[in-house]
């Protein structure tokens, strides 16, 4: 928890500050020369292997912000007065850099929501005019890969199936067929998208569906491979019904 929270501080002063491309600084940084600490003591070792260790992390958290816009040389500056408990000569509070940490992050994730929205509108607009694609009055999109003769489930049956799921970019979020084990649920258990086309489907189909966001997870994340607003494509074979 302590070093979340300081992850979390380091993040907040980092984002506070002025910026400038991270790419040139990391340029000024390695055309700086460089000498090999003295190694003195224990705490010497220490001290390195720390900085080492927490630097690396911080470094996926700032390759991690948007554009990656970052000065190093104030983030360091600012990073060390920190360590040493300078109150006096800081940029923020740690009240204030919480407060506009908050701000930025809400409005860097409403701004990416919506890029996330059009993109995917974009997609399923496209993807509709395919001839081989049927779309539903709840703009549920799907398409048969093969048409089996068995029967069809209804809303409140146990289906087995085999499925991969993956994102408009082809990102795999979840694959039975990676791990080589086919499921079983209730269809009354799972997403909209689920629930409405496995209906569709009679024993021994594999169709593919296009899962708009309304029909999947919404506004909101699925762990952390699903964002927010997120269309979401399913392979899936229908094996059998429980009942």
């Amino acid at each position: 928890m302590k070093k979340t929270r300081l992850f979390v501080m380091l993040l907040l002063i980092a984002l506070s500050l002025p910026t400038t491309n991270a790419q040139n600084s990391k340029k000024q940084q390695k055309n700086r020369q460089h000498t090999a600490p003295a190694i003195r003591s224990t705490t010497d070792s220490v001290s390195l292997a720390l900085g080492k260790l927490i630097g690396n992390d911080l470094l996926h958290y700032i390759e991690s912000l948007p554009e990656e816009n970052i000065n190093i040389d104030l983030f360091l500056d600012e990073f060390q007065k920190t360590l040493k408990k300078d109150t006096l000569n800081t940029f923020f509070t740690l009240n204030d850099a919480g407060h506009f940490f908050e701000l930025q992050m809400t409005a860097a994730a409403e701004k990416q929501n919506e890029r996330r929205k059009s993109e995917n509108a974009d997609f399923l607009g496209q993807n509709a005019k395919r001839p081989e694609v049927t779309v539903t009055e709840t703009g549920l999109q799907y398409e048969i890969i093969t048409l089996g003769d068995g029967q069809k489930p209804t809303s409140n049956s146990v289906v087995t199936v085999d499925y991969e799921g993956s994102l408009i970019d082809g990102t795999v979020f979840d694959s039975s067929l990676e791990r080589g084990e086919p499921i079983s649920f209730g269809l009354n258990q799972v997403i909209r998208g689920w629930t409405e086309g496995l209906q569709l489907m009679p024993i021994g189909s594999e169709f593919k569906f296009y899962i708009p966001s309304q029909l999947g997870y919404g506004d909101r994340a699925a762990g952390d491979k699903i964002p927010a607003s997120s269309t979401l494509i399913f392979y899936v074979k229908l094996l059998d019904i429980a009942e």
